[in-house]
């Protein structure tokens, strides 16, 4: 049982919320720059497409139905994490790392971890925003296990 011990604490203080590999200069200033873009609630609403969105650990899983590839825009979650999306590819092959959305405030998605699965929000509404036509159009979100869904 000892030569577990090391091994515990190990992984206690690799998961602890602050044992996080440095951020680089680029990375902080496309962070600053996410969180000085603003919820585009006047924006005209975009017709009804065929996407949907679930939460799926650290991921948000984008299903695109429709025949159309999405490039460069804005996804909006629960109207305060914003990131820039390059590209959406038809079909369910788009997984987003979710702490890569950011609030106001700089700070990332929470997703909980090991040792504070507590601090995991959920998703529950997804925008797909076009900074060219200026179109704020909702995607369908599926509940995921932080709402209780058996799904």
């Amino acid at each position: 049982m000892r030569p577990l011990a090391p091994l515990i604490l190990l992984a206690l203080l690799l998961t602890a919320p602050g044992c996080r590999a440095p951020e680089s200069v680029a990375a902080r200033d496309a962070r600053q720059a996410l969180a000085q873009l603003v919820y585009p609630a006047d924006a005209p609403r975009g017709p009804n497409l065929d996407i949907a969105a679930e939460r799926q650990g650290e991921y948000l899983a984008v299903f695109n139905r429709t025949a159309q590839v999405f490039r460069d825009h804005q996804l909006w979650i629960n109207r305060q994490y914003v990131n820039h999306v390059p590209l959406i590819n038809v079909g369910p092959n788009n997984a987003l790392h979710l702490p890569r959305w950011v609030n106001q405030y700089a700070e990332p998605f929470p997703v909980g971890a090991l040792l504070t699965p507590d601090k995991a929000r959920s998703v529950v509404l997804a925008e797909l925003y076009d900074p060219q036509t200026q179109l704020l159009t909702p995607l369908t979100v599926w509940p995921d296990k932080t709402q209780g869904s058996p799904r």
